[in-house]
């Protein structure tokens, strides 16, 4: 297996961290993943000195900049995991799903607070999450962040108009 391979670990300490195996580690990459996206868009999202709009912006940003930084390397554990096995694993639709959820959830929350009505807040945070996503497997084909920059301004103008 090339997990205990990579981590020269026996079998044995592998499944008694994850007794379910593979599926489990997954599942459990694709929590530490969503929650540390949470964390990283609440820094961005917090910060109530700039609008809302260039906030929604700023957390796309951030994912330009981790991209490039990275050399376009990594992309979204969440995304990835649902690309590939959430159509054969309800487990993993289901922990993916609940990443999703917890950002659009969490952006929704945000958007309430600035005078966005619930229901477009749910709209808005759904495609900001899928703007982000989709911007993201662009940006790591092309090498280059440009499709990310792109939904960023596009999404910002986007929650400037839902304010009015």
């Amino acid at each position: 297996m090339e997990i205990l391979a990579l981590a020269e670990a026996p079998r044995g300490s592998f499944y008694f961290h994850f007794p379910d195996g593979k599926e489990q580690l997954v599942a459990e990459a694709v929590d530490r993943h969503s929650i540390a996206t949470a964390e990283e868009m609440v820094a961005t999202l917090d910060d109530r000195s700039i609008p809302i709009s260039r906030r929604v912006e700023g957390v796309i940003l951030a994912v330009a900049d981790s991209l490039a930084a990275n050399d376009y390397r990594l992309g979204c554990a969440v995304a990835a995991t649902s690309t590939e096995a959430s159509a054969t694993s309800p487990s993993l639709r289901e922990a993916t799903d609940l990443a999703f959820d917890s950002w659009t959830t969490l952006l929704s929350r945000y958007l309430v607070e600035e005078g966005i009505g619930r229901e477009r807040a749910l709209a808005l945070a759904d495609t900001v999450v899928a703007g982000l996503e989709g911007a993201t497997i662009m940006a790591r084909s092309k090498r280059d962040a440009a499709p990310l920059r792109h939904v960023a301004t596009t999404l910002g103008a986007t929650v400037e108009a839902s304010l009015e």
